[in-house]
């Protein structure tokens, strides 16, 4: 679960002109064994929306939400701003919403690295996450 920001460095990282690759787009990452899969869409103006699922292996949600989104040279930060959960039971629901609720507009900052144009791994809670485009 994650969510986005802006500022001068989004032309480095969202303009094409020889530079370093964009986020601009939309970006999967799928936790294969757990069941969990992540998409987010980063659009030029510095916003974002994402979904994020939740397998069986643990308790089962749909997360989807928008947001802010910003990058430096090895840093890849998002904030929330807005977030809708939804899980199968009321229960299940009631214990995850404080936890959700609590990352709304929270600055969340982490390190990235490059693995082509198409292909970023992101360092988060000691957890690395393989993004993937897939415009």
């Amino acid at each position: 679960m994650v969510a986005a920001l802006v500022g001068a460095t989004l032309c480095q990282f969202g303009c094409s002109s020889g530079g370093p690759p964009s986020f601009v787009g939309k970006w999967t990452c799928k936790a294969g064994a757990q069941g969990s899969n992540s998409s987010f869409t980063f659009n030029a103006d510095g916003t974002m929306s994402f979904v994020a699922t939740n397998g069986p292996k643990q308790v089962p949600y749909k997360e989807t939400g928008m947001g802010t989104w910003s990058a430096s040279a090895k840093a890849l930060s998002v904030t929330p701003v807005t977030v809708q959960l939804d899980c199968p039971s009321k229960a299940d629901r009631a214990k995850l919403l404080p936890y959700v609720n609590a990352q709304v507009n929270v600055k969340s900052t982490s390190p990235f690295v490059w693995k082509g144009n198409d292909e970023f791994l992101l360092s988060q809670s000691g957890v690395q996450q393989d993004f993937k485009r897939s415009n």
